[in-house]
C-alpha cells in the first residue's frame, strides 16, 4: 500500500488594498509619468492613492463587510494632488503628495480600521510614481520629476478594492450612496 501523497500547500490568502483611483484625465497624465519610471507596473493598476494597505486589514471578509457600511453611509470627496516628494523608508521611490482637505480618509480609515485590524503608525496619503522595489532608477527619475506640481483636486465617487495575489488581480468598485462631504 502506497502512502497517501502529502496535501497541496493552501493556497496565500488575498492581498487586498482600498484605494481611490484617479478619474479619467488626471489619471492618463500621471499614468504616464508612471510609464516611464514604472512600466512594470502601470498595466492594470492605474494611478490611485491607497487608503488602506493589505497588511492593516487582514482578514478579506470582515474588510469587505466594513467598506460596504462605509460606501453606504459616505458621500463623495475631493482630495488634492501637490508636489513631488521621496520616500524616506522605504527608500528609493518618489510620489506626488495628496491632501484630504474635508478629512473623509481620516474617517473612512477610522471605520475600516476598528479592531481587530491595525492602523499604521505612520500613515501618508500619496501616488507612487517610482515604487522603491525599483530604487536604482532613483536618481533618473528624480532629476525629471523633482520640479513637478501638479496642483489639482479631483473628487472621488467611490473606493476600489484591489484583490489577489500570486494569480492575478481583480478589481471591485464600490461607489459611494451618501451624501457629499
Amino acid at each position: 500500500m502506497r502512502a497517501p501523497e502529502p496535501a497541496a500547500p493552501a493556497p496565500a490568502p488575498p492581498r487586498e488594498q482600498v484605494r481611490a483611483t484617479l478619474p479619467g484625465a488626471l489619471r492618463h497624465e500621471i499614468d504616464a509619468i508612471r510609464t516611464r519610471w514604472n512600466p512594470e507596473l502601470v498595466p492594470g493598476n492605474p494611478a490611485h492613492a491607497t487608503l488602506v494597505y493589505h497588511d492593516e486589514a487582514t482578514h478579506p471578509a470582515r474588510l469587505r463587510e466594513r467598506l460596504h457600511e462605509v460606501v453606504a453611509s459616505c458621500g463623495p470627496f475631493e482630495l488634492e494632488i501637490g508636489g513631488v516628494r521621496r520616500f524616506r523608508m522605504p527608500p528609493g521611490g518618489v510620489y506626488l503628495q495628496v491632501a484630504d482637505p474635508s478629512g473623509a480618509v481620516e474617517h473612512i480609515r477610522r471605520r475600516v480600521l476598528e479592531p481587530p485590524f491595525t492602523p499604521r503608525r505612520y500613515f501618508a496619503l500619496h501616488v507612487t510614481l517610482l515604487h522603491p522595489r525599483f530604487a536604482e532608477r532613483l536618481e533618473a527619475a528624480w532629476r525629471e520629476l523633482e520640479p513637478l506640481r501638479v496642483d489639482r483636486r479631483f473628487r472621488v465617487e467611490g473606493l476600489d478594492l484591489l484583490s489577489g495575489g500570486r494569480d492575478g488581480l481583480s478589481y471591485a468598485s464600490f461607489p459611494f450612496l451618501g451624501s457629499a462631504r
